[in-house]
C-alpha cells in the first residue's frame, strides 16, 4: 500500500522542534509550508506521530485533490473518495468540517461545507450530524481550495495533542503544552544532565513536560485517538508503533524542582503531576521567588514562564525580572518565555523562539550572562 500524504498541524514557531521530532521517528523528507510540516507515511506513521510527539498539534490525512468550480464537481470528487477505508458506516461519527477557499470559484466556505456535509449523507445514505467543536466522539474534516484545487484531509488526532489528556487542573493563563516542551527543547536540558528549575510553575506545566519526556511516556497513556475509530485501524497496530527509539537517548534523570510563591499553585501542579503519575520525578515546593533565587543554581537549568498578562500586576514585574536576572547570573542556563514587548528586561539575551499566545506575540530567549 501506497503510503499517505500527511499535514503535520503545528504551531507557528515551533516548527523546527516539530521537524526533529518526526526526524527521531525515522521521517526525513520533510517540507515545512505554512501551518505546519508535509510529509508521507503509513498508518503506523501516522499514530507514532500522534503518541510520541511534544510539538506537534494535530496529524491530517491527505484523501485526495481534485478540480472543482462549481458544487456538481466538488460532490463527484466528494464521492470519489474512499471514506469506507475510514469511517465505519455502522458506526458514523459527528462530523467538524474546517473549509478555508482562496480565489477559487467555491468561495463561500460554509455552502461548501454544507455541500460536502449532503454528500457524505448520501455516501452513507443517512442525515449526518455536524458540529463546532472537535473532540473524541467527532471526525475533523479539514478542506483546503486554492484556484479551484480542492484537497480534502482527515483528522486522526481527535483532540487538539496539546491536551494530553490527564485532565489537567489549571491555574490563570496556563502555557499551552506544546509551547513548554518546545523551551524544554530549547534549553537543550536533557543533554545537559543539569538539575531543572522552574521557580513559578504554576500549575506545573513546565516541569510535568519535562518529568513526562525523561519517563518515556506516550500519550496513549492518557488519551484516545481518532485513528483508533477508523476501519483501518487494527489492534496490533499500536504496540507496534511504541517499539521504536524515540527515547532511545539516555533520558535526563537530573532533579525537576517546581515552586511557587502561591501554596494553591503548588497544591494544583502537584495534583496535575499525580495525574500524570510523575509526582515521584518532582520536588514541590512552595517558595518565594526571592528564596529560590538564594538556593545553589550552578547545576540548575532555570526554564520558566513568569507571570505576564492576565497574571501580573504592573507593580510587579520590574522585582520579577530582576530576580530573574539575579537567578541567571548563578544558573548554568536561564530560559524565559514572555511577551516580545518585554524584551528590554533582559537587555542580553539571544532569542530560541518565537510563537503567539491567543493574540499575544512571544518570545523564548535564553538570558545571556
Amino acid at each position: 500500500m501506497k503510503p499517505y500524504d500527511l499535514f503535520v498541524v503545528v504551531q507557528p514557531g515551533l516548527e523546527k522542534f516539530a521537524k526533529a521530532e518526526l526526524n527521531k521517528l525515522g521521517i526525513t523528507a520533510i517540507t515545512q509550508t505554512k501551518g505546519g510540516l508535509i510529509c508521507k507515511g503509513h498508518l503506523t506513521t501516522v499514530i507514532k506521530i500522534n503518541i510520541y510527539c511534544r510539538c506537534v498539534s494535530r496529524v491530517l490525512v491527505d484523501l485526495g485533490t481534485f478540480f472543482a468550480d462549481n458544487f456538481r464537481s466538488l460532490e463527484r470528487g466528494i464521492k470519489e473518495i474512499d471514506w469506507q477505508s475510514f469511517i465505519n458506516p455502522a458506526q458514523v461519527p459527528d462530523f467538524c468540517l474546517r473549509v478555508a477557499s482562496f480565489q477559487s470559484s467555491l468561495y463561500h466556505e460554509k455552502a461548501v461545507s454544507d455541500r460536502i456535509l449532503k454528500t457524505l449523507g448520501e455516501v452513507y445514505k443517512k442525515e449526518l450530524s455536524v458540529v463546532s467543536t472537535v473532540d473524541d466522539r467527532t471526525q475533523l474534516i479539514v478542506v483546503h481550495i486554492r484556484n479551484n484545487r480542492v484537497t480534502i484531509r482527515l483528522d486522526s488526532s481527535g483532540m487538539h495533542l496539546h491536551k494530553r489528556g490527564y485532565n489537567k487542573f489549571t491555574e490563570l493563563a496556563p502555557l499551552r503544552e506544546t509551547i513548554a516542551a518546545a523551551m524544554i527543547y530549547a534549553a537543550e536540558w536533557q543533554e545537559s544532565g543539569k538539575q531543572l528549575r522552574d521557580p513559578m510553575c504554576g500549575s506545573g506545566t513546565i516541569p510535568i513536560e519535562a518529568a513526562l519526556l525523561s519517563s518515556a511516556v506516550t500519550w496513549d497513556r492518557f488519551r484516545d485517538f481518532r485513528f483508533k475509530h477508523w476501519v483501518c485501524y487494527t489492534a496490533d497496530l499500536l504496540p507496534k508503533a511504541r517499539s521504536d527509539n524515540f527515547f532511545s537517548n539516555t533520558p535526563n534523570q537530573a532533579l525537576i524542582l517546581a515552586s511557587d510563591l502561591d501554596a494553591k499553585s503548588i497544591d494544583t501542579a502537584r495534583q496535575n503531576a499525580i495525574k500524570a503519575g510523575v509526582e515521584n520525578a518532582i520536588e514541590f515546593r512552595h517558595e518565594a521567588l526571592e528564596a529560590a533565587a538564594d538556593n545553589d543554581l550552578a547545576n540548575s537549568c532555570i526554564i520558566t514562564n513568569p507571570p505576564w498578562g492576565l497574571r501580573l500586576s504592573d507593580d510587579g514585574a520590574d522585582s520579577i525580572y530582576q530576580e530573574l536576572s539575579a537567578m541567571g547570573e548563578k544558573a548554568a542556563k536561564l530560559v524565559v518565555i514572555h511577551p516580545s514587548d518585554n524584551s528590554d528586561q533582559f537587555p542580553r539575551h539571544t532569542v530560541l523562539f518565537q510563537t503567539k499566545s491567543g493574540d499575544i506575540r512571544l518570545q523564548c530567549i535564553c538570558v545571556d550572562k
